[in-house]
Parts: structure tokens; C-alpha cells; sequence
């Protein structure tokens, strides 16, 4: 909400700052309106409205996905993308200027250290969890599993706690 008041009175002031400087800043607007027929006017008003919704939309749906996922998730897709966009470059956008055995060693280099980059992004974000040298003891499921058996402990304690307590009321309510 607060991020939609402040673009409110961004655009507000830029719109006022814009028409200080030109005096008429609809006439492109109008002169479109004049110029153009009816139908062509009607397509441009349903676009701005689509326009209007679907960055909306697309605004909605960054920060619902930023509450649910961490601003690493967005890196990860990044990092998953940068070895496609190194292939990518280097076979339709390959100017490379100078020896043409040093393009493809900086190519294979750089796919390389990408590769290592999505890896240990896989890693950090537990898409992917190392079963070896005990790796897997903090991640999110080991975790979880060790609370669940924990709580699971407690309770029967406490179950147990409570039934022996009442055999010893019992016991004593006997004795009297």
C-alpha cells in the first residue's frame, strides 16, 4: 500500500513538473484523436486499460511472490539463466575481437564458472541437498523432522507424566 502511495505522488508530481514546462501537454493526444478514426481511438483507450491491468497484475504478483519466496529464489532463476545466455551469445553474438582461440578458452571458462554458480545456487536454496559429510543435517526437511520427533517426545512425556501422576492419587486416595 505504501508503495503504491508513494508511485501515486511520483507520477503526481511528474505530471505537474511536465505540464509547468509544456503548456499544452495533451495535444499530441487531441491531434491523435482528430487525425484518427473511431475505431483506431477505441483500440488505443481498450489498450491503456489492458495496459492499466496488467501491470497491475504484474505488480501484484511481485510482491505476493516476494512475501512466499525470498529474494533469492528471483537470483536463482537468474543464475539458471546465465549458462543459456552465454550459449546464446556466443554463437549468435560472437564479435570477438582478436585471437579466435582465446574466444572459445574465456567461452569455456565462463560457461564453466557458471555452471558452479547455478550449483551452489541449487544448493543454497535446497533445491538440491548434498547426502554426504551430513550436508543435509540443517536443511529445511532435517529440520522440521527433528521438531516433529522432539514435540512428538514431549507430548508422550507429558502424557505419561500425567497418567502416573493419577495412578499416585489413586494409590493414596486407597490408603486413607
Amino acid at each position: 500500500m505504501i508503495e503504491g502511495i508513494f508511485g501515486t505522488i511520483l507520477a503526481s508530481i511528474y505530471t505537474i513538473i511536465y505540464s509547468i514546462f509544456d503548456k499544452n501537454p495533451l495535444k499530441d493526444k487531441v491531434k491523435y484523436y482528430n487525425n484518427e478514426t473511431n475505431t483506431k481511438f477505441i483500440l488505443l483507450i481498450i489498450c491503456l486499460a489492458l495496459y492499466l491491468f496488467l501491470s497491475g497484475g504484474r505488480n501484484a504478483y511481485r510482491v505476493a511472490t516476494n512475501k512466499i519466496y525470498s529474494p533469492m529464489a528471483k537470483s536463482l532463476t537468474d543464475y539458471c539463466l546465465n549458462p543459456l545466455l552465454l550459449i546464446y551469445y556466443f554463437i549468435f553474438a560472437g564479435d570477438f575481437k582478436g585471437n579466435e582461440d582465446w574466444k572459445y578458452i574465456f567461452f569455456i571458462f565462463n560457461f564453466i564458472l557458471s555452471i558452479i554458480i547455478v550449483f551452489c545456487a541449487l544448493v543454497y536454496n535446497e533445491l538440491l541437498i548434498l547426502v554426504c559429510y551430513n550436508l543435509e543435517y540443517n536443511t529445511h526437511r532435517e529440520v522440521s523432522i527433528r521438531a516433529n520427533t522432539k514435540e512428538n517426545i514431549e507430548m508422550e512425556e507429558n502424557q505419561d507424566g500425567a497418567e502416573s501422576d493419577g495412578e499416585k492419587d489413586d494409590n493414596n486416595s486407597d490408603d486413607s
